[in-house]
C-alpha cells in the first residue's frame, strides 16, 4: 500500500522541478524508470536513461531534465540517510528504553 502511495505521489516532485510537466507524463516516467531500475543490472543509471529519454520525447529540454535528475537524486539520498537517523535519535535519548542501536542498519 505504501509503495502505491509513493508511486502515486512522487510525480509531484518531478513536476515541481520541471514546470509544465503533466501528472500523467511524470507518472509514466516514474513507473517506467522504477521498473527498469528494479530489473536491469546497474538499474539506477538505466532508470535515469529511461526517464531522460521519455522526457526528451515529450519535448522537455536537456537543462530541466538534468536539473530534475540532480535535485531529485540529492533529495532521495538525503531522505534515505535522514530517515533512519530520525528514527533512532528518539530511541537513543530515551534513557529508560533498552535499545541496542548497534543493530540498526542505514541501508
Amino acid at each position: 500500500l505504501l509503495t502505491l502511495l509513493n508511486q502515486a505521489t512522487y510525480p509531484s516532485v518531478t513536476m515541481s522541478v520541471i514546470p509544465g510537466l503533466r501528472y500523467r507524463e511524470a507518472l509514466l516516467a516514474r513507473l517506467a524508470s522504477t521498473s527498469i531500475s528494479n530489473v536491469v543490472p546497474g538499474g539506477g543509471a538505466a532508470g535515469v536513461a529511461v526517464t531522460s529519454t521519455m522526457l526528451s520525447s515529450w519535448g522537455v529540454p536537456g537543462g530541466p531534465i538534468a536539473r530534475s535528475v540532480v535535485l531529485t537524486g540529492v533529495a532521495n539520498n538525503v531522505v534515505r540517510l535522514a530517515m533512519p537517523i530520525a528514527a533512532v535519535l528518539p530511541l537513543a535519548f530515551l534513557g529508560s528504553a533498552q535499545v541496542d542501536i548497534s543493530c540498526v542498519s542505514l541501508s
